[in-house]
């Protein structure tokens, strides 16, 4: 957990001036300590819970300390570093058993795709003469680029997700999608009059707005959220995943869209029973998203690969 949140955390934990003295001390009678404090114990992480009756909001598991935040129990830190806290220490609060954990490398692929995203922008704005876009060939290099950083973020993030952390999640991916799509005008070497680009930089531009306020809400919510349960790579989570992955993708970069496209929703997405064919061109169909049908196909090693029945 970020250490401005911890430090923030033990500030609303009561003071006792007697853990200075406990050098040494086990876990067990740590635990017994904090009830000795109105420190609620006992209480199991990620289960419902309320403040006590003072108003105090910590609980301990016996090897966490626990916060009561929006109805169930979340960790802080561990009791032992706790403990080194209280004697004036400041150790280093370890990885939380949260879903901060299983999204790190999302976290990790997204600030990288971002800082590309900013660079490629910088580059198409010092393209920009009068009323004429004049694509340099390296930005029309650095946008090309776009694609492959988009994906990466999109391929780090895991099946199995909660319903809530998959829609903030999504989010987070449409909007890096939205951003490298509405770019696509300076995919080439060429020269663009702005009323023929300025659509699709705009949507960039709205994108990119909201990117930072849309990231601080899943990082907070991935923070007070539960270890995913990671599904595999053949299941149907993973399948549905794949296929809301592809939509935002091929959303973005159809002809008519450039960038516009930002999954502000969960949609449901419906498999059918079994399959259907297209009587014209026999084409399959394994269930449909939206309006729009879409075939899957799990390979090992490879994945799903998806086809929507547009664009």
């Amino acid at each position: 957990m970020p250490s401005g949140e911890g430090e923030a955390a033990m500030k609303a934990l009561p003071k006792f001036p007697f853990m200075r003295r406990v050098v040494g001390i086990s876990i067990a009678v740590v635990a017994a300590l904090l009830v000795s404090v109105a420190c609620q114990t006992g209480v199991q992480m990620w289960t419902a819970c309320a403040p006590a009756a003072d108003g105090n909001p910590t609980g301990t598991d016996g090897t966490y300390v626990l916060a009561c935040r929006d109805g169930r129990w979340v960790p802080l830190m561990t009791v032992a570093e706790f403990m080194a806290k209280s004697r004036g220490q400041n150790p280093t609060i370890a990885p939380l058993p949260t879903a901060a954990n299983d999204l790190a490398a999302f976290f990790s692929a997204a600030q990288q795709a971002d800082q590309r995203l900013k660079a490629a922008a910088t580059a198409i704005n010092g393209d920009i003469t009068g009323d004429e876009l004049r694509v340099d060939p390296a930005t029309a290099d650095a946008v090309r680029a776009l694609g492959s950083a988009v994906a990466a973020s999109a391929a780090a993030i895991p099946a199995g997700l909660e319903p809530d952390l998959l829609r903030a999640v999504l989010l987070v991916q449409s909007d890096l999608a939205s951003r490298s799509a509405a770019m696509s005008p300076a995919w080439s070497v060429e020269t663009k009059p702005m009323s023929e680009v300025a659509p699709c930089l705009r949507n960039g531009c709205l994108s990119a707005a909201r990117y930072p306020a849309d990231l601080a809400a899943l990082r907070s919510l991935a923070d007070t959220s539960p270890p995913v349960t990671v599904a595999a790579p053949d299941s149907r989570a993973a399948e549905e995943l794949a296929v809301r992955l592809t939509y935002i993708d091929r959303r973005n970069n159809c002809a008519n869209e450039c960038g516009s496209y930002v999954a502000t929703d969960l949609r449901e997405v419906t498999f059918y029973d079994a399959p259907t064919f297209d009587p014209v061109t026999g084409h399959r169909w394994d269930g449909i998203f939206g309006d729009v049908v879409f075939r899957a196909d799990f390979e090992a090693g490879t994945g799903w690969r998806v086809e929507f029945n547009a664009c």
